[in-house]
């Protein structure tokens, strides 16, 4: 849906770009690596829970959505938000849709968007 609407786009001459962001791998460092608050010891207790639990492949990628997985159960004892760590809302949340690659935004990605809006304005 989105290619098709940035197809339509471009055949207007309106400059556009959809930039496709990959599944993220949960290495030890993924929750500290994006969420501040949260050291690198604390990330590798939740990402080594998710692994025993089975909820992440031996290449460290999540088998399941995480809109729809058990996910909070596995990392709540390692968590320090509120106990509901509400979809769409808590970092955590935000943190994992994005490693699943089902994300509306993404940190990542951001410097490839900032040197397309640049170039468009020396068009």
């Amino acid at each position: 849906k989105a290619k098709s609407f940035v197809y339509d786009l471009q055949k207007r001459n309106v400059p556009s770009l959809q930039i496709g962001l990959p599944p993220l791998s949960l290495n030890f460092s993924f929750f500290s690596d994006r969420i501040s608050e949260y050291s690198e010891i604390e990330s590798e207790k939740m990402v080594k829970a998710l692994q025993k639990a089975e909820m992440i492949d031996e290449n460290k990628m999540l088998i399941e959505d995480p809109r729809d997985s058990k996910w909070r159960d596995i990392i709540r004892p390692f968590v320090k938000e509120s106990p509901s760590m509400t979809a769409d809302a808590s970092p955590l949340s935000e943190v994992m849709n994005a490693a699943y690659a089902r994300h509306e935004m993404s940190r990542d990605g951001v410097l490839r968007g900032l040197k397309f809006l640049l170039q468009s304005l020396d068009n």
